[in-house]
């Protein structure tokens, strides 16, 4: 078995030899139909040997491989395989040869990531470019377009007070122009507590107050207004016993008459005392006695009291 695969070995590297001669006539009359770019072609595969090109002697490594002569590093596959059939295989090797001899291109590189080489800032374009997922080599650089300005937010140049707006602006973090600028609203008023400038309002008088701002010292001033009046009776004509008296609705506070007023009823009649001495009689001459009112001491009554005996 040995002996057969160093035959068949042998035949192939005949053929491959005998194509590579002719192949390399046909080549130097149109070098450049299929000349390798490393933008456009992966460097890795194809090149066995590891000496930055494919040649003959990369064919023959790969043919031995696909035989089974030879031993490969694991790391070193992608290099073996060439036509994407997962397999390194006699055909490996013809790919490998045509190359070599200009007949046909290495394997255009296969995308794996694109990587950002330099990010783009408002000021300069970035750079990115596609990496090779057999390779891990760079290719199709590519231009990303400068950006629009970045900011982190506001930075407030001057504070808003009550009375002054404030200033607020934008700056750029990569270039530092000003991006943007707006005012800050002023802020409201801070009023302390209220001041008295009057005595406290009554039914005559209203009141005037006041407050100033902390910061500013602005003054609002309002109006506490006069109180109601307090209307209460008042009697201004005090009944007897036997005639009405009056009363008048008047403010207890300021004395205000609203002109109101009510009949207060009598009393209801004299209530009689007993009988009083107001003269004690004697041998000589008469007394007298009389009863009166209890209440208005009117006197309802009187007798003589005789001489005394």
């Amino acid at each position: 078995m040995r002996y057969l695969k160093l035959f068949i070995l042998a035949a192939l590297l005949a053929l491959l030899f005998t194509a590579a001669a002719v192949a390399a006539g046909a080549a130097e009359t149109d070098d450049e139909l299929f000349r390798a770019d490393s933008d456009v072609c992966c460097t890795l595969r194809g090149d066995a040997d590891n000496d930055g090109d494919v040649t003959a002697a990369d064919a023959r490594s790969i043919l031995r491989a696909a035989l089974r002569l030879d031993s490969i590093d694991s790391t070193r596959y992608n290099a073996y395989e060439l036509d994407g059939n997962l397999g390194i295989t006699a055909a490996d090797a013809r790919k490998a040869l045509r190359i070599s001899v200009g007949l046909e291109e290495r394997p255009a590189h296969v995308e794996e990531q694109t990587i950002i080489l330099q990010e783009a800032t408002c000021a300069d374009m970035g750079i990115s470019a596609k990496k090779c997922k057999y390779c891990s080599g760079l290719y199709n650089f590519g231009a990303i377009p400068i950006q629009p300005h970045t900011s982190l937010g506001w930075e407030v140049i001057r504070a808003a007070t009550c009375t002054e707006k404030g200033l607020k602006e934008q700056y750029c973090i990569y270039c530092g122009v000003r991006i943007a600028r707006e005012d800050i609203p002023c802020i409201p008023h801070y009023y302390g507590p209220v001041h008295f400038v009057s005595e406290t309002p009554d039914c005559t008088k209203a009141q005037e107050i006041y407050k100033e701002c902390e910061m500013c010292g602005k003054r609002i001033t309002d109006i506490r207004t006069a109180t109601p009046h307090t209307f209460e009776w008042v009697v201004t004509v005090q009944p007897t016993c036997t005639t009405q008296g009056k009363k008048a609705h008047i403010c207890s506070v300021c004395g205000k008459f609203n002109g109101e007023t009510a009949v207060v009823a009598s009393l209801g009649g004299h209530i009689p005392s007993g009988w009083i001495v107001v003269v004690n009689p004697t041998y000589t001459q008469e007394g007298l006695r009389r009863k009166v009112c209890t209440r208005c001491e009117a006197v309802l009554e009187e007798e003589v009291i005789p001489k005394r005996s």
